[in-house]
Parts: structure tokens; C-alpha cells; sequence
């Protein structure tokens, strides 16, 4: 869900092959990354600060980008 508390879910296709999965503050600093972050799950975002986040889903083909709001 987004916003987030806490935990941040997650589900990508299969057909993606999930390469890495990074959040970054917006002042560009990244503060998360999972290497080979498997096809779904969840992520321990309770040490970030409130606020809003961009993350990037590397896969296969390309990047996923977007927005994360922390609460």
C-alpha cells in the first residue's frame, strides 16, 4: 500500500526477473537496496523517516520508477 507504515509489500510478474529494488530519498541519497529481491515479499521500511521516496525496480528489461510515500 502507499502510503506505507512499517513494511512495504511487494508482488512483481514473473516474466520481470526483479534484478535489484532501491528506494531514494529526494535529495538523491539512496537509503535502501535489495539485490535480486525475489518475485514478491515484504520490505522493513520502519527506519526511514516520513516522508516521500522514489524507488527504482530493476529487472530484466529496464526500470520501474515511482513514488513512495512514507507515513
Amino acid at each position: 500500500p502507499n502510503p506505507a507504515v512499517g513494511r512495504l509489500s511487494f508482488e512483481f510478474s514473473a516474466a520481470l526477473q526483479p534484478k535489484g529494488f532501491e528506494i531514494i530519498s529526494l535529495s538523491g541519497q539512496k537509503v535502501l537496496y535489495l539485490q535480486n529481491p525475489g518475485q514478491s515479499g515484504q520490505i522493513d521500511i520502519s527506519t526511514l523517516s516520513k516522508g516521500v521516496y522514489l524507488y527504482n525496480m530493476v529487472y530484466a528489461g529496464g526500470v520501474v520508477t515511482g513514488k513512495l510515500v512514507v507515513n
